[in-house]
């Protein structure tokens, strides 16, 4: 274990020694409670190798050497704040970027129904999609909800009424697990439609993805009720093992601005 472990520092030397830049640090970790959050939350960002160091952005603009350096837990305050972090190392090729957005609360939700999700993916209840606890990628998680159904319709109501501009949802995709992303959304107000999405199938390279989804109403409302009707994936693509049958639906926050 010892001489093993001598290799591998004598043969990293050994690559600094002669300006070896072709080995890439790996990515570091952006760790914290969830991206979901009220007032503001902390990221915390990973990485263990002396000599190294992480760059951050919060402006989704890419790291570069010249940003701000990691030292100490990163404090997010504004609403869709996207943090991005790289490693670099003299001698050594810069890490991929690691990212995360975090999502604040919106208007204030008195209570969200919806049919029954399937039992065995049934979170903690009606407070999962509200919670603000965000999605775990374990499908076994209680942070999600999971529907195999032609559509769901979630009926969302807000403490008061006022003023509502747009709608966000967040869904996974596994297709390990036939989760996919369905195939139109809709939003109503008292029987009027606001807006509407269609979702593109395609095949990711990624087989597993979590994705916040935000609609902007296309119609000024004031109203304190709102309906989302999701229309889940009624047929797998061909290029999938489960080509013609129904996917799963996977949701676990619903936000109201």
């Amino acid at each position: 274990m010892k001489s093993g472990y001598f290799f591998l520092i004598a043969f990293l030397s050994v690559a600094r020694l002669f300006g070896q830049d072709s080995f890439q640090l790996a990515p570091p970790i952006i760790k914290c409670n969830s991206v979901f959050f009220k007032k503001e939350t902390k990221a915390y960002i990973i990485f263990a190798q002396q000599g190294s160091a992480i760059h951050y952005t919060t402006n989704g603009k890419e790291p570069t050497i010249n940003d701000a350096a990691y030292t100490m837990p990163i404090k997010i305050k504004k609403n869709f704040t996207t943090l991005k972090a790289k490693v670099f190392e003299t001698g050594l090729l810069a890490s991929e970027t690691a990212q995360a957005t975090f999502i604040k609360d919106g208007i204030a939700i008195k209570d969200i129904t919806n049919i029954q999700p399937n039992e065995k993916y049934s979170g903690e209840g009606a407070n999962t999609l509200n919670d603000n606890k965000g999605g775990s990628p374990s499908i076994q998680s209680k942070t999600w909800l999971g529907f195999r159904e032609d559509s769901v319709v979630f009926t969302i109501v807000t403490a008061k009424k006022q003023e509502l501009k747009s709608i966000l949802f967040q869904l996974l995709q596994d297709y390990n697990s036939w989760i996919f992303f369905p195939n139109k959304v809709e939003v109503f107000s008292n029987m009027e439609k606001l807006s509407e999405l269609v979702i593109e199938k395609f095949e990711h390279t990624e087989t597993q993805i979590i994705k916040p989804f935000l609609i902007p109403f296309t119609k000024k409302i004031k109203s304190n009720v709102i309906q989302l009707k999701i229309y889940t994936c009624n047929k797998i693509p061909d290029w999938h093992p489960g080509k013609g049958t129904r996917g799963w639906l996977f949701i676990d926050e619903i936000k109201i601005y």
